[in-house]
């Protein structure tokens, strides 16, 4: 049998509508088993939290259904609608990273990814975190 691998992140309440959303069960060992996916699930309608975060591993079998997968809603091929055909004989499997996650399609998100590492920096740390101080007292 084939496999794909996803990675995971559980979203906060509220934002499911926004992600490409899961349901299955943990298997132990930060993985997780699932056989549904919704691509941005109206809001209230998703099934939990947790949310693909757009890194995958796909199985060899998945490229000839794309080539025949039709364009959904938004005039897009989605990748959701190919691995559902695909799903039946795909173990699909998620693995859900320890660790903080920063959102890069949003800019707040990708503002606070750039300011993290760079306050992890040993050449530039010492100075970002200086200015983020000036303007901390200055806003």
């Amino acid at each position: 049998m084939a496999r794909a691998w996803w990675g995971l992140w559980e979203v906060p309440s509220g934002q499911e509508h926004l992600y490409g959303i899961v349901a299955g069960e943990p298997i132990g060992g930060g993985g997780f088993a699932f056989t549904r996916w919704w691509r941005k699930p109206g809001p209230g309608k998703a099934p939990s939290r947790l949310a693909i975060v757009g890194r995958y591993i796909l199985p060899p079998e998945i490229f000839p259904i794309l080539e025949k997968t039709t364009e959904g809603n938004s005039g897009e091929i989605q990748l959701t609608d190919a691995l559902a055909t695909c799903a039946p004989a795909t173990a699909c499997t998620a693995l859900l990273p320890a660790g903080a996650r920063f959102d890069a399609g949003d800019r707040t998100g990708y503002v606070l990814a750039v300011l993290r590492y760079a306050l992890r920096r040993a050449d530039i740390g010492a100075g970002v975190r200086a200015a983020r101080e000036k303007l901390l007292r200055e806003t």
